[in-house]
């Protein structure tokens, strides 16, 4: 007897639950990201032009900048990430990026160097097409192109957020 009144509320709940299992990445989808980078001593920029190669498998190209008190970066880069097919709208993903990344000082000077990228993050979709990202990366480079208040550096640890758009 007292489950019939909350039968009327769990009928409406219903397509609640089956929205967020209608998630799908599949192949030939597109995503675009912008995100805000946090490290030790900058924060950076980023955007990402992705396309999902498999369901849940995205290979693109990533465009970098930052700035601090005396020095400009910039970063092009090629990325692959793997999504974790949950059947919700939290996705966890890990991934890697290799690019080329140059410092230029702003008293004269630059440095460049190839860099490697790992990261791993989380995806909460706010609707099918839409996204709020954050992710934990750890990058290594040839050259001294990581930022740091007095100097850069060849490696860094780091924190992203941002925001995608699927289509």
């Amino acid at each position: 007897m007292k489950i019939r009144p909350l039968l009327p509320l769990l009928v409406l709940l219903l397509p609640l639950t089956a929205m967020s299992q209608n998630l799908m990445l599949n192949k030939g989808d597109m995503e675009v990201t912008g995100s805000a980078g946090f490290t030790s001593e900058e924060i950076s920029t980023q955007a990402r032009l992705g396309v999902f190669i498999y369901d849940y498998t995205q290979l693109g190209v990533k465009l970098d900048w930052s700035d601090n008190n005396f020095a400009t970066r910039t970063r092009v880069a090629f990325f692959g990430y793997y999504l974790f097919e949950t059947r919700e709208y939290w996705l966890p993903y890990v991934g890697t990026s290799l690019g080329y990344a140059s410092v230029d000082a702003d008293a004269g000077g630059s440095e460049s160097g190839m860099e490697i990228t790992i990261f791993t993050g989380i995806k909460y979709y706010l609707a099918d097409n839409v996204s709020l990202n954050t992710e934990l990366l750890y990058g290594a480079s040839s050259g001294d192109t990581y930022l740091k208040d007095d100097g850069s550096e060849s490696s860094e640890f780091g924190i992203q957020i941002g925001f995608s758009y699927l289509f």
